[in-house]
């Protein structure tokens, strides 16, 4: 079983790879560790370059040199999570700390792409802090 999860996990950073996304070479085992925070962090990380790369594409596209600064990627990162999270009220969005923290506001994105397997409402229900993340 855990053969399969790894393999199953390879794939999906190759997969991650081919989008212009790296992640450190420990990700598999950090994963498999269940550690929440350093799976937050990888969350994160992908969700970053994501940002970035779509950026860099359409930058691309229309053909612009002028580099943008890390602070434009995060802001749009910003606006694209608070545009997935704007439909449920108990998540307001201010920074990337403190707006995190309940993980109510992770919930919500990963709903958004996968409600079949993150319940936004079921995580709400669960009290304490640490669990829902």
């Amino acid at each position: 079983k855990r053969e399969a999860s790894v393999l199953r996990m390879k794939e999906a950073l190759n997969l991650l790879e081919g989008e212009g996304i790296t992640l450190p070479h420990d990700t598999i085992q950090q994963i498999l560790s269940g550690d929440r925070s350093k799976i937050c962090n990888i969350l994160w990380n992908i969700l970053y370059q994501y940002a970035v790369n779509k950026k860099s594409l359409s930058s691309e596209n229309q053909k612009k040199s002028a580099p943008i600064s890390e602070l434009i990627y995060l802001e749009e990162l910003y606006d694209w999570c608070s545009k997935l999270t704007v439909t449920y009220p108990e998540v307001r969005l201010t920074d990337f700390n403190q707006s995190w923290r309940d993980g109510l506001a992770l919930s919500g994105v990963l709903e958004q792409y996968d409600n079949y397997r993150v319940s936004y409402v079921t995580i709400k229900e669960i009290e304490s802090t640490s669990e829902r993340l």
